[in-house]
């Protein structure tokens, strides 16, 4: 019963923020979309930045759940950028408020995730030593969280999956090259 009902908030916080921007999410907002009192979202979460934060956990958790399998930097950015590109609304919205250092976190560590299971596998065949592996997935994960945040301060105008591609056109050529090259 707890979970449904903590399900139903995240539920209902992510349809209003589809809608509307965060600022104009209310706690009462909540728990009428949810179909539950006030009290009980404060049972739950002290203020509405805990639910942002528990949002954002919950769709990592799912990521890391079934760990990225892509082989291609498309395949890997498609697959961690699945609940935003689901979601493109809600993102944007949150991207617009406080919460931007929020997303630019949740982006970052689903990033670092993804690129951490596409090095670590095109290393294999490859003589990496781990500090320099650590430092390209840092590297290439920085600076796809830089390309993404470009998009979102531009309004998502593009295509999430076009913009995507021409990302990955960029990062393919480049890996094998600074692993087997780089840093030595």
């Amino acid at each position: 019963m707890l979970q449904l009902t903590k399900q139903a908030i995240l539920s209902a916080f992510l349809d209003l923020l589809d809608e509307k921007p965060f600022d104009r999410i209310s706690v009462v907002d909540i728990a009428q979309r949810s179909r539950i009192n006030r009290n009980t979202f404060y049972y739950y979460y002290p203020d509405i930045f805990a639910l942002v934060d528990d949002l954002l956990r919950v769709s990592s958790r799912e990521l890391l759940e079934r760990k990225p399998q892509g082989t291609t930097w498309n395949e890997i950015l498609l697959e961690i950028t699945t609940f935003a590109r689901a979601h493109q609304s809600a993102v944007y919205h949150l991207f617009q408020s406080q919460n931007r250092d929020r997303i630019e976190r949740y982006l970052y560590d689903i990033i670092l995730i993804g690129t951490e299971a596409l090095l670590e596998s095109e290393a294999k065949a490859l003589d990496v030593r781990p500090h320099d592996l650590h430092v390209l997935c840092v590297y290439y994960a920085s600076a796809t969280l830089g390309l993404l945040m470009r998009w979102l301060l531009g309004g998502m105008r593009e295509d999430a999956e076009e913009y995507l591609a021409d990302i990955s056109r960029l990062l393919e050529g480049s890996t094998r090259t600074l692993l087997r090259e780089g840093l030595r």
